[in-house]
């Protein structure tokens, strides 16, 4: 992923920006890295507090698909999403990991 210093073209950017939020705090996103192998984003999470719980997901761009995949970063079941949104369940001290595709700024540029 690249990021490039702009001057302002008289756009309006929020206050804040989240590339990746969840909404439990037993969800905790521990890795998020370009995948070994293309330009999608690799996103790991565990189950801190041995609870079984329903996980949203939400990314601040567009979401074009996510996957949920192995250790090894092979997709094993493509998931439904809202276009920002995705969410699963999670199983006491499950480890997720998911391969991404968002489109993002450095997309568009």
């Amino acid at each position: 992923m690249y990021g490039w210093i702009k001057e302002s073209e008289g756009g309006n950017l929020p206050e804040q920006y989240s590339l990746i939020s969840v909404n439990v705090p037993n969800a905790v996103i521990e890795v998020v890295k370009q995948a070994e192998n293309g330009t999608e984003m690799i996103v790991r999470l565990y189950e801190a507090f041995h609870r079984r719980t329903k996980v949203r997901l939400t990314f601040g761009d567009h979401l074009l698909k996510i996957a949920e995949c192995n250790l090894l970063e092979k997709e094993e079941r493509v998931l439904g999403h809202d276009g920002k949104t995705v969410e699963f369940l999670l199983k006491p001290y499950e480890i997720k990991t998911f391969k991404v595709e968002i489109q993002c700024l450095c997309n568009r540029l």
